[in-house]
């Protein structure tokens, strides 16, 4: 980051240039070096930036309900004092008007002078800091329109490829279930899309997160698109509610701190602690950034909103078929990341791939179709697009199918994690690259077949450091098992084939194995050790160390795991 030239440089400046040109040249000099300098700063000091800046204190999502109003409370008393503190700190930062989050994270965006960015950490009640960026919707070149009579035998190909409509045959079809779909909007008068708005019709809610008393259609086509494809009349979940939760401009473009106030209303739309009765059981958020961090803003939100019991469905990217691609909020540890596939069961070109080498989690978890498309569009119309941003509703789709399941099953628990963990390990393995299939791709008809879950699906064993001749490593996780079966079971697990379990690493599992009454849970310790000698993990700068788990009644599945290691 650049800073003003502070007033010793011109001193080092002036000693260095007196020892090479001599006094007499000096003279001549010095006016030309302070004018230099001068201007220097006057340019540096005009350039102002946004950053999102993470607050002390616990986001209201995490929070149970009936202590929502006094949680409310404490954040604001923090806020009082960052902002006093901000205030005296950076005299020339200003708050964002409504830029305060409170319930996804708690965070504001503070405009300052960029030299003066890093006092932030000297700021009472400060976290973390970033810049704001740009993010966009997740497509691959434009749609292609279609006419009404090909939509008729195009739209229901995805859907059937997952599976969905075996469960639709059992009554399933994600009635009651809301999904937010975080996007350009969604033209409601759609009439695959129920033909109006308000309590009646599939899309309940509508609104433009980032101005609310602007008009929330779609001006795009990306957000009608997405939710044709996760609750249309043809779509994965057509008994579906939606909402029209609009973050992106009519080109598709919004920023980081936009999509933040869309993940806001999603957890709580009408963003009042003392009603509990508005937050939306799946998020679609199909739009992304080109870099990704597991601990940027919009990577904790979307964690934060699964902590809570919202299951996030996020698009990886098109930036494949490079490694080390997936963008945030793709990075999120917690929300499902989805890859694209084809219809062929094989990888679009386009799909970002992983893994995430900040915290060594193995993105994308999983893949859905998303390559040619057909969904749709606004004035009632439709067309055929590719991109991850039509893969990611597959699977918001699927998670309200699994969650009806659920409730009408009678399940004591309902959490995003157990939907999360029987989409993971329901997917059909495509014996593709575990950084770019994740689990596989999602197979909807064999959810019912999973006879065990486990919560902590996308697995993070941390970040090694020292190189070839640094450090062994060693890193723990903590696995609850639950057995949702109708018989007791023995769980193990192994290594799995064609990783780099050879080059030095191995695994201890705490017990060996685990045995479960029907609906019984316990936890399993996971010991990772890999020596320092294992050589270079190439250019996904991760080893690939993939686990089997398996049970005593003849079902077994792979379980993505690696290691990232860094110089």
């Amino acid at each position: 980051m650049k800073m003003l030239a502070p007033p010793y440089l011109a001193g080092y400046v002036l000693e260095g240039l007196l020892s090479v040109l001599g006094g007499s040249a000096m003279k001549r000099f010095i006016p030309l070096l302070f004018i230099t300098l001068f201007f220097y700063n006057l340019a540096l000091a005009g350039e102002s930036v946004r950053s999102i800046v993470v607050l002390e204190g616990t986001p209201l999502c995490l929070v149970a309900n009936e202590a929502m109003v006094a949680g409310d409370k404490g954040l604001s008393i923090t806020f009082t004092k960052f902002s006093k503190s901000l205030a005296a700190m950076i005299s020339e930062a200003k708050i964002v008007p409504d830029s305060l989050t409170k319930f996804a994270l708690h965070s504001v965006v503070v405009e300052m002078p960029k030299e003066k960015v890093r006092l932030l950490d000297f700021v009472e009640g400060v976290i973390s800091y970033e810049p704001v960026k740009k993010v966009k919707i997740a497509v691959v070149g434009e749609p292609r329109r279609i006419s009404r009579d090909d939509a008729s035998v195009l739209l229901d190909r995805s859907v059937n490829h997952i599976g969905a409509n075996v469960l639709h045959d059992r009554g399933l079809r994600g009635d009651g279930i809301r999904i937010a779909i975080v996007d350009t909007g969604i033209d409601w008068t759609h009439r695959d899309l129920g033909g109006g708005l308000g309590e009646g019709y599939k899309v309940e809610k509508a609104i433009h997160a980032v101005s609310p008393k602007a008009f929330p259609m779609d001006d795009n086509g990306h957000g009608t698109h997405v939710s044709g494809i996760a609750a249309g009349l043809k779509g994965v979940a057509p008994g579906a509610r939606l909402w029209g939760i609009k973050v992106l401009n009519k080109d598709g473009v919004g920023y980081t701190d936009w999509i933040l106030k869309g993940i806001e209303r999603a957890l709580d739309f009408d963003l009042d602690p003392s009603t509990f009765d508005d937050q939306a059981d799946v998020m679609n958020l199909s739009l992304g950034g080109d870099d990704g961090d597991p601990y940027d803003a919009m990577s904790m939100a979307l964690s934060n909103a699964m902590i809570a019991g919202v299951v996030v469905a996020v698009a990886a990217g098109n930036s494949g078929p490079k490694f080390l691609t997936v963008g945030t909020p793709g990075t999120s540890r917690y929300a499902i990341t989805v890859g694209a596939s084809t219809l062929e069961d094989t990888r679009a070109s386009f799909s970002s791939a992983g893994p995430v080498i900040q915290n060594s989690s193995v993105k994308p978890d999983i893949m859905a179709p998303g390559f040619e498309i057909t969904s749709t569009i606004p004035d009632d119309k439709y067309a055929t697009w590719s991109g991850t941003s039509m893969a990611a509703p597959h699977i918001a789709g699927a998670a309200a199918l699994v969650k009806e399941m659920l409730i009408k099953s009678g399940a004591s628990s309902i959490s995003a994690f157990k939907i999360k963990s029987l989409l993971l390990l329901a997917a059909k393995d495509l014996n593709l690259d575990m950084f770019y299939q994740g689990y596989g791709r999602a197979k909807l008809d064999a959810v019912d077949k999973v006879p065990v879950i486990f919560d902590n699906t996308t697995l993070a064993f941390g970040q090694w450091r020292g190189g070839k001749k640094g450090p062994d490593y060693t890193a723990t996780q903590r696995l609850v098992f639950e057995n949702i079966s109708s018989t007791q079971l023995k769980v193990s697990l192994s290594e799995g084939s064609g990783g780099d379990w050879k080059k030095g690493a191995l695994f201890v599992s705490t017990p060996e194995e685990l045995e479960l009454v029907v609906g019984g849970g316990s936890d399993l310790i996971l010991d990772l050790f890999a020596k320092s000698g294992m050589g270079s993990p190439g250019g996904t700068g991760a080893f690939r160390l993939p686990i089997i788990i398996e049970t005593d009644s003849g079902w077994s599945r792979g379980i993505p795991l690696c290691i990232a290691r860094m110089k």
